[in-house]
């Protein structure tokens, strides 16, 4: 349990509007400051190897929720902190763990159902903005191209954040490709932190083969080195071999050469691909040189690539070509696949530039930016509840748990109260005042950033998926913890 506490107690002095940052130093032994849960966790080890166990528990489950949702990681830490708090109370005062064991799937899984069905659609910007404010801790400058990049770009479209160093924070879009393949491998990221490349200026080629030889492709290879541009390859596949030469030319040669693997994609959309960044579909094992094609920006990772064209032009006269042979069609497979490609070919790419003067600023910013993104893109996909922890009370207070024991539901008010007590209490504020205010109406809310309780927040709004990923990995941690009987771990 000490574990456990020495990853909440940093990790909850971050939450809710009044939450402060935690600095920290990490692996590169740059010093950082942050209120992102996950970054926090991480960084806590204690020394004893019990406890590390412990501190792993709550690690896990954070990570997952950052997986799942994007966001919610201090939620999901102080969750799991307060219920198996709470849990240890019990067991010590001999309440039979078994019964907690059975018990607690049941109560929880109940109350996220309860959660569910308390959420509605995101239907309008203003909802949005509301969220990414939340998200960002009350940060407008933050939260308005974060809101704006997700309304742009959709649940699918790419969004990337970048740092400047003059300026204020703000939102460029552009029209590109989002295309169905992966980054080969680790040897080719170039983002910090992340398994991922980016760049501006690259040339591009494009094949539906698998790589085997050089022969064709030099000449490509060459040319990027001459002008110190990244070249991005596309392929199916590629030999053994060819991957070592290619790492060796990026490595030893410092040659920018960004390798990415495709998945699943016929020639139509090879071609696509070409004609949207003016390339020709390369066969490595024929008597033709390869036709690169330019692209003004990409990134790639182990989910996507997506790629903005040079000639923003021929990327929507694809779209539009696609576009018009769906309208044309008399087969609805052919149409959905021809609509298919042409959103492939006409996807929205939005670039955050978060302005910070120093690193450490800049750090911390874009850990504010990355959660108002993936809350928002978590309200879109899955609908909105009552922020501020609201919506776990209410929830709460309308499950059924009457056939389950006192001390089980004990253990699921503790992780339910418990976010909305982390936020009072880093605003300097009990509980108990709003347990009693609150006694009135089941509909009223606290607002930490005018330090009141208001009875009509319909503007402070959370994700559901956010809130009920959260909990379920917060109470999966608590049934691990209630059916130990002894722990071991090897010097």
């Amino acid at each position: 349990m000490r574990g456990i506490n020495a990853v909440s107690d940093p990790v909850a002095s971050t939450m809710g509007p009044k939450g402060l940052t935690v600095l920290l130093r990490d692996d590169n032994g740059t010093t950082v400051a942050t209120k992102d849960g996950v970054t926090v966790s991480e960084a806590v080890n204690p020394d004893d190897p019990i406890e590390r166990m412990g501190a792993e528990l709550v690690r896990d489950a954070a990570r997952k929720t950052a997986s799942q949702a994007g966001d919610g990681t201090t939620t999901c830490t102080v969750i799991a902190a307060a219920m198996c708090a709470q849990a240890e109370r019990l067991i010590t005062s001999g309440v039979e763990q078994s019964m907690l064991r059975r018990e607690l799937p049941v109560a929880c899984g109940r109350l996220s159902e309860r959660l569910a069905s308390l959420a509605v659609p995101c239907a309008t910007f203003s909802e949005l903005r509301s969220v990414a404010l939340i998200a960002a801790n009350g940060d407008a400058t933050l939260a308005e191209p974060a809101a704006q990049a997700v309304w742009t770009a959709g649940t699918a479209g790419r969004i990337t954040l970048e740092d400047v160093r003059t300026g204020i924070t703000h939102l460029e879009t552009a029209d590109g490709l989002m295309v169905n393949a992966e980054l080969l491998s680790n040897h080719f990221a170039n983002v910090s932190g992340r398994l991922a490349a980016a760049g501006d200026d690259a040339m591009i080629v494009v094949s539906r083969m698998r790589l085997q030889t050089f022969d064709r492709l030099m000449d490509a290879i060459k040319l990027a080195a001459e002008r110190k541009c990244a070249l991005i390859l596309l392929f199916s596949d590629y030999d053994q071999a060819a991957f070592h030469a290619l790492v060796s030319n990026r490595t030893k040669a410092g040659i920018n050469i960004i390798a990415c693997k495709l998945h699943r994609v016929t020639h139509d959309e090879v071609a696509d691909i070409a004609a949207a960044v003016g390339a020709e579909p390369f066969d490595p094992d024929g008597v033709v040189n390869a036709i690169c094609g330019s692209v003004k920006r990409f990134y790639a990772d182990r989910t996507s690539v997506s790629i903005v064209p040079s000639d923003r032009d021929r990327a929507v006269a694809v779209a539009e070509r696609l576009a018009a042979a769906a309208d044309a069609s008399l087969h609805a497979q052919e149409r959905d696949a021809l609509l298919a490609r042409a959103s492939a070919a006409a996807s929205k790419h939005c670039v955050v530039r978060v302005a910070a003067p120093t690193d450490a600023e800049a750090t911390e910013r874009k850990h504010r930016a990355e959660d108002a993104i993936a809350a928002c893109r978590a309200a879109m996909a899955h609908g909105l509840i009552p922020g501020g922890g609201a919506a776990l009370i209410t929830a709460l207070n309308a499950v059924e748990l009457g056939d389950l024991s006192r001390e089980t539901a004990s253990i699921v008010r503790a992780g339910a109260e418990q976010p909305l007590r982390t936020i009072m209490a880093n605003a300097g504020r009990s509980f108990d005042w709003f347990n009693t205010a609150r006694s009135a109406t089941d509909t009223c809310a606290y607002d930490a950033d005018a330090d009141a309780i208001v009875s009509d927040a319909r503007w402070l709004l959370d994700p559901l998926a956010v809130t009920q990923h959260a909990f379920e990995n917060a109470a999966s941690v608590c049934r691990t913890f209630v059916a130990l009987s002894s722990v071991i771990y090897r010097c």
